[in-house]
């Protein structure tokens, strides 16, 4: 929190230093990309074999397309900002971008695809002025669908086949067995979510404390959802961070987290309407859109606490704080001559 919320709302204060701050990352991320496709090629770009491709950079594909899927937005500022400057290099910018989503999608991340979706209709929603209406539909949706799936034990009818729910070695196969409920990733995550909502009566209040989900969770669990890989033997979390914030820090803390999402989307808002510079919209608007993909993320992942997405969930979040207090006059009048080719 320190290094990477409350050091860059001190540093990250004008358009120009969110832009050299979107250098600092995107060239390394760049760099991770293009490695782990050369080396996924020679794999001939195997779903099961992609893991080979990744360390010592990232840990899993989750976490490597959640980082580049998180950045996307500012991968985006970069090139409105190249192209408004009236520099060349067009051809070098679609590429760069072509070669980044071929990245995201060869990464075979679920999670990944559908953020990247959700964060171009929000763009869209926020283009039209229609947040408000989306965040109250948002609401709405979430309570609906938690209320139908409660109501008389609904989810019980999504039990999954302890025989055909199984592991998949093409994509292909696991994106079918997503949509029929028979992917042992999805339905491990339904046997902890579960769990978890059984839980949450016991200490609404003060909850079972942080970290500690696995260590409780299993007293918890429905025989009906239990999965070949149950027992858990890596000890991983709940993969919803919503529902573990739930769990594990009660409704107080989950109240507070929850209300992020509003705060800074009502704060985007207001700012990006009124907005004095261009680039000073372009960087909340891109801070704001990092922020709902690693939202979305967070619905079947625990990824906000991880050193790769984390980090730039706080400090989009930063971005926003301090673009949203940022005034032209703050700047000189001319910014210097550029020296050299660059993205921003």
């Amino acid at each position: 929190m320190g290094a990477f919320f409350l050091l860059p709302l001190l540093l990250l204060t004008t358009p120009r230093r969110v832009t050299i701050f979107a250098h600092c990352v995107f060239w390394p991320l760049l760099f991770v990309a293009v490695q782990t496709l050369l080396r996924h090629a020679g794999y001939g770009f195997s779903f099961a074999d992609q893991f080979h491709t990744m360390h010592p950079f990232m840990r899993n594909h989750v976490s490597y397309a959640g980082c580049l899927a998180t950045f996307t937005p500012w991968l985006g500022y970069l090139i409105v900002q190249r192209r408004r400057a009236g520099r060349s290099y067009k051809w070098l910018l679609y590429g760069i971008g072509a070669l980044w989503l071929l990245a995201i999608g060869l990464a075979f991340t679920r999670a990944a695809y559908v953020a990247l979706v959700g964060a171009a209709a929000a763009f869209y929603v926020i283009r039209q002025r229609l947040l408000r209406p989306a965040l109250v539909l948002v609401l709405v949706a979430g309570v609906a669908t938690a209320v139908y799936f409660t109501y008389d034990d609904k989810y019980l009818d999504y039990a999954p086949d302890y025989d055909t729910t199984i592991s998949h070695q093409q994509f292909n196969d696991l994106l079918s067995a997503t949509y029929q409920l028979e992917d042992i990733s999805t339905m491990e995550r339904f046997y902890r979510w579960v769990a978890g909502g059984n839980m949450i009566p016991y200490r609404p209040l003060t909850g079972f404390g942080p970290g500690n989900f696995v260590e409780h969770y299993q007293a918890y669990t429905n025989n009906n959802f239990v999965t070949y890989v149950s027992d858990n033997l890596e000890r991983s979390g709940i993969h919803n961070y919503y529902l573990m914030t739930l769990v594990e820090q009660a409704i107080r803390a989950y109240s507070f987290y929850c209300s992020l999402w509003p705060a800074c989307s009502c704060t985007v808002s207001s700012s990006t309407t009124g907005s004095r510079t261009r680039r000073r919209g372009a960087a909340i608007m891109a801070g704001l859109l990092s922020v709902l993909i690693v939202a979305a993320f967070c619905i079947i992942n625990d990824v906000l606490e991880t050193d790769k997405i984390g980090t730039l969930f706080f400090l989009s979040i930063a971005i926003i704080i301090t673009m949203g207090t940022y005034r032209s006059g703050q700047l000189p009048s001319s910014p210097p001559a550029s020296t050299g080719p660059s993205i921003g």
